[in-house]
C-alpha cells in the first residue's frame, strides 16, 4: 500500500459520505489503486460511523473512538491504523472535482520535501489557503494566516509550488515514517495550530514544506466546527504555539518585517529609542507594533523587559536575536532605565508614549 488517506469526523456522516464519493470518482477509480481510505469517528453523538460503514461497505475502515478527543488525537489513531507509505490527512469537508492525489504525493517525493500541501477553494472558487504564512497582525507574536485567502485561484502568485511555512491541516501529505518519528500532531492542541506546530517540527528537521497549486480541492470550511480568533479555544491554542516556539530560530520575528528587505544595511540615525515591555505577552505585542511603526531602521533600540514573563522574554529575545543578525543594532535590559531619559531636554526628544522614547544620541541633560 502507498498512501493511507485518513479522516476525522464527528458527526455530520453526509459531508464525509460526499467527501469520500468524490475522492473515490474523480482521483481512485481507474486512476490510483494504491489507496486506502481509513475514517476516524471522533465519538460522534449520532449514527455517524455505521453510516460510513453502510456507505462503503469493505472499502472504508472505520474506526470509531467512544470519545471525542478532536482532531490531533483522531488523526493520530488513523495513522496509527495506516499501511500506507504516505499519510495524507483530509478533512470530511472537502470535496474532490480533480485528482489531487498525484500531484500531491509527487511533490511529497522531491528531493528534501517533508510535508505538501494542496491549495484549497471555497465553494464560490474563491482561494481559501495557498499555504500558510506564520506572522499576521494581531495579539500574539505568532498568528498564522492562509496565503491568498479571498482572492482569485487566477493569480499567478497562486498557480506556482513553492516552499512555505507552513500548510493547512485540512489536507496534506507527509511520510508515515516522518510522522511516526515525530509523534504525529501534538494533541496538546485541540482543534487548532496542531498543523503549523507539525509543519515547524519537519522543518526543525531539515525538511521543507511546500504547496502544490496542481492539488486543488473545494474545502466547505463553514460546514464544520466553527471557531473565533475571540474564543477561549483558539486563545489557548494560540497561547501553547506561542510558547513552543518563540525560543526557536525556525520563527525569526523580524522587527522591521518586509521593510528590511529594501532598505539595506542600516544606516546609523543618531537616534536612541527605548521600548519599556510590561504586562503579559498580549501587552508586549502591542507595545512592540507601536514601536514598530515609529523606530526607524538605523535607531538603536534597547528594549527594557520589565514583565518578568518567559515567554515575554522569548518573545523579546527572539527579536533582538534576529535584528542583530541583519544588522540592527538592538539590545534588552532588565532595569527601567527609560526613567532616566526624563532627564532629556524636550528638544533632543523625536517621539515619547507611555512605553516608548525616542531621543537623539546628542542628547542634552536637564539640570
Amino acid at each position: 500500500m502507498d498512501i493511507s488517506v485518513v479522516i476525522p469526523q464527528y458527526g455530520k456522516s453526509h459531508l464525509t459520505i460526499r467527501a469520500i464519493s468524490s475522492l473515490i470518482e474523480k482521483c481512485l477509480m481507474g486512476v490510483r489503486q494504491d489507496v486506502e481510505v481509513i475514517v476516524v469517528d471522533d465519538g460522534s453523538p449520532d449514527n455517524s460511523a455505521q453510516d460510513v460503514v453502510d456507505a462503503f461497505p469493505g472499502i472504508v475502515s472505520v474506526i470509531k473512538c467512544e470519545q471525542n478527543r478532536g482532531y490531533a488525537a483522531a488523526c493520530n489513531l488513523g495513522a496509527s491504523f495506516a499501511a500506507g507509505e504516505k499519510l495524507i490527512m483530509l478533512n470530511n469537508d472537502t470535496i474532490t472535482t480533480d485528482d489531487w492525489v498525484t500531484p500531491l504525493c509527487e511533490r511529497l517525493d522531491a528531493k528534501n520535501v517533508g510535508i505538501a500541501g494542496s491549495l484549497l477553494l471555497f465553494p464560490d472558487l474563491r482561494v481559501q489557503h495557498a499555504g500558510m504564512g506564520l506572522f499576521s497582525p494581531g495579539p500574539w507574536p505568532i498568528l498564522p494566516f492562509n496565503i491568498g485567502f479571498g482572492d482569485s485561484p487566477s493569480n499567478p502568485a497562486y498557480r506556482v509550488a513553492r516552499e512555505v511555512d507552513s500548510v493547512t491541516g485540512a489536507c496534506f501529505a507527509i511520510r508515515k515514517d516522518l510522522y511516526d518519528q515525530l509523534g504525529g500532531f501534538d494533541e496538546g492542541f485541540t482543534n487548532a495550530c496542531e498543523d503549523v506546530d507539525l509543519n515547524l517540527r519537519v522543518r526543525e528537521t531539515g525538511r521543507s514544506v511546500w504547496y502544490e497549486p496542481r492539488s486543488v480541492l473545494i474545502h466547505d470550511e463553514s460546514s464544520t466546527r466553527k471557531w473565533t480568533m475571540s474564543s477561549d479555544g483558539i486563545r489557548k491554542n494560540l497561547d501553547r504555539l506561542n510558547e513552543k516556539w518563540l525560543d526557536s530560530d525556525m520563527v525569526p520575528i523580524q522587527f522591521f518585517g518586509d521593510r528590511v528587505e529594501n532598505l539595506g544595511d542600516p544606516r546609523p540615525t543618531g537616534n536612541l529609542a527605548k521600548v519599556k515591555i510590561t504586562g503579559n505577552l498580549y501587552s508586549a505585542t502591542q507595545i512592540i507594533e507601536e514601536a514598530k511603526s515609529v523606530i526607524q531602521h538605523g535607531d538603536e533600540v534597547t528594549i527594557v523587559d520589565l514583565s518578568g514573563d518567559r515567554i515575554v522574554r522569548s518573545f523579546i529575545s527572539n527579536i533582538v536575536r534576529t535584528s542583530r543578525s541583519m544588522g540592527v543594532t538592538m539590545f534588552i535590559e532588565d532595569i527601567n532605565s527609560i526613567e532616566n531619559v526624563k532627564t532629556i531636554h524636550e528638544d533632543m526628544v523625536k517621539f515619547r508614549s507611555d512605553n516608548l522614547v525616542i531621543y537623539s544620541s546628542n542628547h542634552v541633560v536637564v539640570n
